[in-house]
């Protein structure tokens, strides 16, 4: 039995009209093609997030706290969605090529899929701690009389 190493991101070589390859599925490499556009902006993501967040700890003013835990929160959602896609993938396979899972195959999901959800419970974490310390602290509440001035109102005029 020929082995084959899928290539989703390439066309397949074709047929009479199919995939030579018989784990080629069009379904499966859109969900690869999902996978890997969700986790480049993720990344990217992630990375304007530890920007703000420095920025935010050399600069306390609330608005930067809440801008850092809106981009945590973007985060998360998009690493999210490349765990659900990565496990409908999954299903999908299971379920209609099993050329890949034959009738008494099963999946395990190893140490990737943990430090997945592990990095979507750590951005949730980061993006919850900048929501709920973003209060204004005006006045006696400041740990300065520079941060005080910086959260009270300002009026622009003539």
């Amino acid at each position: 039995m020929k082995h084959y190493c899928t290539n989703y991101l390439a066309q397949p070589e074709m047929k009479n009209g199919k995939p030579t390859d018989p784990a080629y599925d069009i379904d499966v490499a859109n969900y690869v093609r999902t996978m890997i556009s969700f986790g480049i902006i993720s990344l990217f993501v992630m990375t304007m997030g530890c920007g703000f967040s420095m920025y935010t700890f050399r600069n306390p003013r609330y608005m930067f706290k809440r801008l850092a835990a809106g981009i945590h929160f973007i985060s998360t959602a998009c690493t999210l969605v490349v765990v659900q896609v990565m496990m409908s993938s999954v299903d999908h396979m299971k379920k209609n090529m099993k050329f890949v899972y034959p009738d008494r195959a099963y999946h395990y999901f190893h140490i990737s899929y943990f430090l997945a959800w592990f990095v979507v419970l750590v951005n949730f974490f980061a993006a919850a701690s900048f929501l709920w310390y973003s209060r204004k602290r005006k006045g006696d509440k400041a740990a300065t009389d520079e941060l005080a001035m910086a959260d009270e109102p300002t009026i622009i005029g003539r």
